[in-house]
């Protein structure tokens, strides 16, 4: 029995002093094959930039106001900037009760778009059947209702064989994206 522990030491021992430079091989791709990609970045609406993640302190006053007021029992999860045509916004992703809402906001405080999560089966009817239309037996995965001055539209993320994919639909079920 003395001589199987021995030889399971060594062999633990082998190991140990054989893993860099098995894990030096594995880092390597093989002759012939091109080393693996990085994934894609995810891909940016139009006229939009690079998303900053910023502190809640850091939020302008005119926000925090502007926000209080229109959401007094909400509370802000995160706070971001990034630039939309050009220009500064700052969005707030806050919870109100079990109620999820993501604001975009210019620094002055003036609301520029809402996004509420919302239960797939409260989809308008037009919605549910444009959705099935383009994403043939595709489950919905998470669905929004998105307010923008006075164009409404419901932005809804499907599963497919391909993997997740979004879709943008106005009330009357008319694809936008």
């Amino acid at each position: 029995m003395r001589n199987a522990h021995t030889i399971a030491r060594l062999l633990l021992i082998a190991g140990f002093a054989l893993a860099p430079s098995i894990v030096a091989a594995q880092a390597k791709p093989a002759a012939g094959k091109p080393a693996a990609r990085k994934p894609a970045a995810p891909k940016k609406e139009a006229g939009e930039e690079g998303e900053k993640k910023e502190s809640i302190s850091s939020l302008p006053a005119a926000i925090k106001t502007a926000f209080t007021q229109a959401y007094p029992s909400a509370t802000i999860k995160g706070v971001s900037t990034e630039k939309e045509d050009g220009k500064v916004v700052w969005e707030v992703e806050s919870m109100d009760g079990a109620q999820g809402r993501d604001l975009l906001y210019s620094p002055d405080g003036q609301l520029i778009e809402v996004e509420e999560a919302i239960n797939a089966a409260t989809l308008p009817a037009a919605v549910r059947d444009a959705v099935a239309k383009a994403a043939p037996g595709a489950p919905i995965l998470k669905a929004e209702h998105v307010k923008k001055g006075t164009t409404e539209t419901f932005e809804v993320q499907v599963k497919t064989a391909k993997g997740n994919k979004e879709l943008a639909f106005t009330p009357a079920g008319e694809l936008r994206k």
